[in-house]
């Protein structure tokens, strides 16, 4: 009788154990998802900002200040002579 006892009271806590072992897992899931849908609503508003920003500069595509598209000097490089 005392093991049929002792055997139910171990199940039982083995079984709180367990469940409340699933409800930290299910509310660190919730947590999760909040977390990861805050996230992705900054990286899309961010990108949407970046994407305004590079739309508004004087150059487009890949033409820009740092990358010119011109040759830097005027003279013609068929006359220039090599320094070799």
């Amino acid at each position: 009788m005392f093991d049929k006892l002792l055997g139910s009271m171990v199940r039982r806590a083995e079984n709180r154990t367990r469940d409340k072992a699933l409800k930290t897992v299910r509310e660190l899931q919730g947590h999760l998802r909040t977390l990861t849908g805050s996230c992705r609503i900054l990286i899309d508003a961010r990108t949407k900002a970046w994407i305004r920003w590079r739309r508004s500069m004087p150059w487009t595509g890949s033409a820009s200040p740092w990358r010119s598209s011109k040759p830097k000097c005027s003279a013609d490089p068929k006359t220039v002579r090599s320094h070799r």
